[in-house]
């Protein structure tokens, strides 16, 4: 924001809107506890620009950031829904319905289930309290249709809810984040059809799939028009799915889905294509990207699920026959579960008598927990948890992120009882933790570098994550697995995998986002558009005296607190 006084022009900016909003002529609103960062430039004809910050605290109760999983549930007439709160396990919610003959809500703990009961719309609204924090508040908009769908009702309901965000807000980090997640979760409800089934087996055709891709076009038209019309700019590229379903089972209570490569050729602007097989809440998704390096072997691949007790027994078999025990790409497979809190369940896979944590996110779209996977056995869902002593000190996200990781198999205690959040990580712990968020380890690739052997215990690791480009190396050829990571490093790495997986774009102006920074000069050149996008995706911390350290090493709990913040940003 601007204002002119005696031909200097004077621009005002906040790192972070939603803890302190600064105005034109200067004046700071505190909106929320936290800390921002108000950022001054002067400008004036024949003068050199000058710079100046403030550092801004904004202390109270604290706030819940309550939000809900999807913000927008379209259903069909006597359907189920789950709908989940980002609350902590200690606080107390009550949930109330606008209109009781469209839908009502069974609360379970922090997340509830909608029944559709008749066509219409209505407003579900969830009450948090808990000792120490504001009074939260956040509501989703169900819309009960018929069969089919109606694309633009659907579409101006979404928009209503649109224009109920404050103006000062729209264009926020966080609210932007959470309607293009709201948006890709509209598109894919619009954009689904029915599976026939010839003897039990569903076959993908390719003639549906490119009528869906029409429709989805037609979708995400309408939605990039209601965006546009409310003042909405979103930060990254909004992901396409198409949805098919498969409603019935074969004799032996099995069910089978044919993949041909052929059916997926040309689907052009669709990113991903889910199956819903709705006898057992399960659903698989196929990423359209990396459909060739999936058929790399075979032109066609069948997938066989079976529910045997809590758990779901998944095979792989090519156009031959022949079992494939681990398919060439990664696909998804999404599993129901009815835990009250979701964000710490995880997925197990049992092969024989071992047993392999693989951790998922909470998918509010399929309503289930989500991972990528390559590997035949049976999958199950169960909840896991681990307290720290050494974590008592350390700040409610680094905790919560410490919590959610380690229930997710993603990071470890160095003994049973101590994280050691204080202490430094290395390039080759690092890697370690980001492949296996990323769902990335594959035991047969070899690493190029030359300072990496077989034998090393992270060389699977760091194989794997050359081959996701999640990292690039050092120009003599080595990787330096040994050494410390640094802030910048770490920056980099992250930015990267924004960039790749969820479509966000670094910024054009990387000097407004270093402004700020009174460090900035120690920032190499080579990562500087990478801690820009890191610093305006709030990927890392900047103390108090505005100094962001991007030589320093880093923490295992701020390696901790990034890859919580980056797994919200890619999986949420």
């Amino acid at each position: 924001m601007t204002t002119n006084i005696d031909g200097t022009t004077i621009n005002y900016s906040s790192s972070d809107p939603w803890i302190a909003n600064v105005s034109s002529d200067g004046t700071v609103t505190a909106r929320r506890p936290g800390t921002a960062i108000v950022s001054i430039k002067a400008s004036k004809d024949g003068y050199t620009d000058a710079y100046s910050t403030v550092y801004v605290t904004v202390t109270g109760l604290k706030d819940f950031n309550l939000s809900l999983e999807p913000g927008v549930l379209i259903m069909k007439l006597g359907e189920q829904k789950r709908i989940v709160s980002n609350l902590p396990d200690q606080a107390k919610v009550s949930s109330m319905v606008s209109q009781t003959d469209v839908a009502n809500i069974e609360m379970n703990g922090l997340s509830g289930i909608i029944h559709a009961k008749k066509l219409g719309e209505t407003l579900v609204t969830f009450n948090a309290k808990m000792n120490g924090y504001k009074d939260g508040i956040a509501s989703a908009t169900v819309i009960v249709t018929g069969d089919i769908a109606n694309i633009n009702s659907t579409i101006s309901s979404w928009a209503a809810r649109l224009n109920t965000i404050p103006v000062q807000d729209k264009n926020t980090r966080n609210v932007k984040e959470y309607v293009t997640n709201e948006a890709e979760d509209v598109i894919a409800s619009l954009v689904k059809r029915k599976l026939g089934s010839t003897n039990g087996l569903y076959v993908i055709d390719k003639s549906m799939l490119s009528s869906m891709v029409d429709d989805a076009a037609r979708v995400k038209s309408a939605v990039d028009k209601q965006l546009n019309l409310s003042g909405i700019t979103l930060d990254r590229g909004i992901n396409i799915a198409l949805t098919l379903g498969a409603d019935s089972l074969n004799e032996d209570g099995s069910l089978t889905v044919r993949l041909d490569k052929e059916a997926f050729s040309g689907l052009q602007g669709v990113d991903t294509l889910y199956v819903q097989l709705d006898p057992f809440h399960v659903t698989l998704g196929i990423d359209i990207n990396t459909v060739d390096t999936l058929f790399d072997k075979s032109k066609s691949i069948r997938v066989n699920i079976m529910k045997d007790k809590d758990a779901y027994k998944i095979k792989f078999v090519d156009e031959n026959g022949d079992e494939i025990v681990q398919l060439a790409q990664n696909i998804t497979l999404v599993l129901p579960n009815d835990n009250d809190n979701p964000h710490l369940d995880s997925v197990f896979l049992q092969q024989g008598d071992s047993i392999t944590q693989v951790g998922g996110s909470f998918d509010s779209y399929n309503q289930g927990i989500s991972i990528k996977t390559k590997k035949i056995g049976s999958y199950y869902v169960a909840q896991t948890s681990k307290k720290f002593q050494d974590m008592s000190g350390k700040d409610e996200e680094m905790n919560k992120a410490v919590d959610f990781l380690t229930a997710k198999g993603i990071v470890t205690g160095v003994t049973k009882e101590a994280f050691e959040p204080d202490s430094p990580l290395t390039r080759s712990q690092f890697v370690t933790m980001l492949v296996k968020s990323f769902y990335a380890l594959d035991s047969s690739l070899t690493a190029d570098f030359k300072d990496v052997k077989k034998a090393d215990w992270f060389h699977d690791y760091v194989a794997s994550s050359q081959k996701e480009k999640i990292i690039v190396g050092l120009d003599d050829g080595t990787f330096r697995p040994d050494e410390l990571i640094t802030r910048e490093q770490m920056a980099a790495v992250v930015s990267r995998s924004m960039v790749n997986k969820r479509k966000y774009e670094y910024p054009q102006n990387v000097l407004e986002y270093l402004t700020f920074i009174k460090d900035r000069d120690t920032v190499s050149d080579w990562a500087k558009k990478e801690v820009a996008l890191s610093i305006k995706e709030r990927m890392l911390e900047i103390s108090s005296a505005s100094q962001l350290n991007p030589q320093s090493s880093v923490t295992r709990g701020e390696a901790a607190r990034t890859i919580y913040r980056l797994f919200l940003k890619l999986y949420s």
